[in-house]
C-alpha cells in the first residue's frame, strides 16, 4: 500500500535526519519523532504556531478526535519550516519530501525546536 511502509508514515524523522545531514549538521539517521525532538532538546522550544520562523523544526501530534484517529492513524510528524506558514516535509502517502502548509487534518503543532543563533 502507498506510503505505509518505509519511506512512507514512519519516514518523517528520517527526511528531517537526511535534511540535516545535506546541511552539514548531522544529527544521526534518526527514525522516530521522538529521537529528532531529544537530538534537538538544547534547541530553544516554541510553543506557538504563530511564532515559528524559517528554519525551525516543526513537531504535529495526533489530534484527539476519534474520526480522525481512525481515518489517519496515531502517528507523531516532524518537518522543517519554510516560511509562509509551510514546511518541507515527508508525505504520508508518496512517501517523499514535499512542501505542505503548517495547518494539518491530521495532526496539530505542539510545538517547535529553533535552531541557536
Amino acid at each position: 500500500m502507498l506510503g505505509m511502509s518505509f519511506p512512507g508514515l514512519l519516514s518523517c524523522a528520517y527526511t528531517v535526519s537526511a535534511i540535516f545531514e545535506g546541511a552539514c549538521h548531522p544529527i544521526g539517521k534518526l527514525a522516530s519523532v521522538s529521537a529528532v525532538d531529544k537530538a534537538l532538546s538544547q534547541w530553544q522550544k516554541i510553543d506557538a504556531q504563530a511564532n515559528v520562523q524559517p528554519g525551525d523544526v516543526v513537531f504535529w501530534q495526533p489530534r484527539k478526535s476519534l474520526l480522525l484517529h481512525r481515518l489517519c492513524g496515531a502517528h507523531w510528524h516532524v518537518g522543517i519550516a519554510t516560511g509562509n506558514n509551510e514546511t518541507v516535509d515527508n508525505d504520508w502517502w508518496t512517501g517523499k519530501p514535499e512542501l505542505h502548509r503548517m495547518t494539518r487534518l491530521c495532526v496539530s503543532f505542539p510545538w517547535a525546536r529553533r535552531p541557536p543563533d
